[in-house]
């Protein structure tokens, strides 16, 4: 009986040996189901133009060094609510190099991750090496990302030119970000995502918490931007100087609309929102609450070639909770009252049903 019971935990150990599958450098394509999993991978990879991955639910992919997965292709990585696929790093403080699109032809259908987790992303250097810890796109829109979890993904910057974004970066690019989870990325500009000329994403129904930038962008860096921001939560991010949530840099009028921006910290300016030079987005219809700067609690403004727009939104400190200049845009409908958050302690931030932001 003894025997036996040796016998099958052996023959089980060797099936699970055998069902690791090396991914040379390379070409890859083709279909990576849970049977082969872990794919372990082994070398820079490239899907070509014209060729699809299609990774199943439950796969797990390992990188077994610092190497990058390119899509010049199409990559439909789309997991299940109950069987999400995980790409990581077999050595955390290596990391895997992203997985990038650059220069990915419009002709191909639209990649999609679905219920994918990305941990330990690691991109660094330069332009475009510093690019989305875990994913980067650059000149490229043909992709959604929908159900993912983001975490300790990280990208570092060598020239500080090129801001870098820890867990996804988005230059000339456009995608769809939704209901998703930021958790514990980390970048010199933008520990979550940056938006880089001319990228106006649509990024909705997401949560950005414990992300953290050295610079600027807490959560959200842009620059030359204009992004759909949509029913956001973002809470206990920072930034080492400015925009503790969200920093805006140069030209970006974004919509900011219906977010929850509380108890985010930046060192010097804008504890929520930082806004700099021509910026001008539409604040509406969100509660800034809890945030803390040197100057500017809830937003900064940096000077008068910024107008943005204050509506309908629960501001803790009202105006004065905005440094910097004066409001020059619309400031209309706002609040200053308790929102009466329920169990932000444990990260919900629903709100009571007696909280004075409802209906209003």
């Amino acid at each position: 009986m003894k025997k036996s019971i040796f016998l099958i935990i052996q023959i089980l150990y060797i099936g699970l040996i055998s069902a690791q599958t090396p991914i040379p450098g390379g070409s890859i394509s083709g279909t990576w189901d849970s049977i082969g999993s872990p794919y372990l991978i082994q070398g820079e990879t490239t899907i070509p133009n014209d060729s699809i991955l299609i990774i199943e639910p439950g796969v797990m992919v390992v990188w077994q060094g610092s190497y990058t997965m390119h899509v010049q292709g199409q990559i439909l990585a789309q997991g299940t609510e109950l069987d999400s696929i995980t790409f990581t790093a077999e050595n955390p403080s290596t990391g895997f190099k992203s997985i990038r699109f650059l220069n990915t032809p419009e002709g191909n259908d639209t990649s999609r991750f679905e219920y994918c987790i990305f941990k330990y992303g690691r991109v660094y250097g330069q332009y475009p090496d510093n690019c989305g810890g875990a994913i980067g796109a650059l000149f490229y829109s043909k992709f959604i990302v929908d159900h993912c979890l983001f975490d300790h993904n990280k990208a570092t910057v060598i020239n500080i030119e090129y801001p870098a974004g820890g867990a996804i970066a988005l230059w000339t690019s456009s995608p769809v970000i939704r209901n998703s989870k930021f958790i514990n990325n980390i970048s010199f500009y933008a520990g979550a995502i940056t938006c880089w000329i001319e990228s106006h994403p649509i990024i909705e129904n997401n949560l950005f918490t414990d992300n953290s930038a050295f610079r600027i962008g807490g959560s959200i860096f842009c620059h030359h931007s204009n992004p759909w921001i949509d029913h956001n939560l973002f809470y206990n991010n920072s930034a080492q100087q400015d925009g503790g949530a969200i920093g805006l840099f140069d030209d970006c009028s974004p919509l900011i609309i219906n977010n929850t921006i509380a108890h985010n910290i930046a060192a010097n300016n804008g504890g929520g929102i930082d806004i700099f030079s021509e910026c001008s987005p539409q604040i509406k219809n969100n509660i800034l609450w809890g945030n803390t700067a040197n100057e500017g609690n809830q937003v900064y403004i940096w000077d008068e070639s910024c107008e943005p727009d204050f509506l309908y939104s629960d501001l803790q400190g009202g105006k004065d909770s905005i440094g910097g200049v004066a409001v020059s845009g619309e400031y209309k409908g706002c609040i200053d009252a308790d929102p009466l958050f329920i169990g932000s302690d444990t990260g919900n931030y629903h709100l009571d049903s007696l909280s004075p932001c409802i209906d209003t």
